[in-house]
């Protein structure tokens, strides 16, 4: 069976057998503390395993679709934004490609009807810093709003109250430095995003740069092809 170490021995005998008794009892709430020690070690470990290996499923997914989506980068989109609103724990997530001077919602999970449809007919401008897409593009690195509520750099009331957001944020897609997108997560609570999800959020998007990136050149290619070949037939 299993030892009870809250039971103490109470011996008063004064003598050697009740200083005995005594040390049984430091031993035994030793015990009890090493035991809660290890059992928080071991949990805390098991997260941390169950986390790896749902990012890492995540990502070999990812890949998947990028390698059997070589002409079209909205399975490799929908796809990124959603692993990363699970992963995160987040409740929404956008991912918004640049433009010329506008960020325009291209894939989104877990958004209502209603804000989709807000961020499709009113794209962001780049030069709205009160916008947190607009801001990490700037920046070129992530950026995030603890509470879009309360802090007053914060400038989309009108997204905000569609969506019912709290916590934002912002991952830029770079290509060789250069922002070509945005990804945006959110959660309806207060609660901040920690450095390994900020971490994690950023390799998917690089993820997504390589799709878009992939699927840019591919077309290049085939619109290369295809001028050539118009031109072949004009000489003969």
């Amino acid at each position: 069976g299993t030892g009870n170490l809250d039971q103490k021995i109470t011996v008063t005998t004064g003598d050697e057998l009740e200083s005995l008794a005594g040390q049984f009892n430091q031993m035994a709430a030793h015990l009890k503390e090493s035991y809660t020690g290890l059992e928080q070690k071991v949990e805390e470990r098991t997260r941390e395993l169950t986390e790896a290996l749902e990012q890492q499923t995540a990502t070999s997914e990812i890949l998947r679709v990028i390698s059997s989506s070589p002409t079209n980068v909205q399975p490799v989109l929908d796809a990124v934004i959603e692993s990363s609103v699970r992963l995160c724990r987040a409740k929404i997530g956008g991912l918004f490609t640049i433009d010329e001077n506008y960020c325009r919602v291209v894939a989104q999970f877990g958004s209502s009807p209603e804000l989709f449809d807000h961020l499709k007919n009113h794209p962001i401008l780049l030069s709205d810093q009160g916008a947190l897409a607009s801001r990490a593009v700037a920046a070129r690195h992530a950026v995030q709003i603890e509470d879009s509520l309360t802090d007053p750099s914060y400038g989309r009331r009108d997204i905000q109250q569609v969506g019912g957001y709290r916590s934002l944020l912002g991952v830029p897609i770079l290509r060789e430095g250069v922002p070509i997108g945005v990804m945006s997560l959110s959660r309806t609570e207060v609660r901040a995003f920690s450095d390994k999800e900020i971490k994690l959020v950023t390799s998917f998007a690089d993820q997504a740069a390589i799709a878009i990136e992939n699927v840019r050149l591919f077309n290049e290619i085939q619109e290369t092809s295809r001028q050539l070949e118009i031109a072949g037939k004009h000489k003969s």
